[in-house]
């Protein structure tokens, strides 16, 4: 399975997210960072930069 970066954002913000729900006193930063982390998920993909991480290139 290859992850790109939007991806990984993707989890990081939903993993964020859920923090959040248990968090009883900075459950706002939590909720902040995974904002942030969903906004930096949909700009990577719009500047092209959600290209696979881990992927080998074949030489011939």
């Amino acid at each position: 399975m290859n992850l790109g970066l939007r991806s990984i954002l993707v989890i990081a913000a939903v993993i964020c997210f859920i923090i959040a729900i248990f968090s009883d006193i900075h459950w706002p930063d939590w909720i902040a960072i995974g904002l942030a982390c969903w906004a930096g998920s949909i700009l990577v993909a719009d500047m092209g930069w959600d290209r696979p991480v881990g992927t080998r290139r074949t030489t011939s």
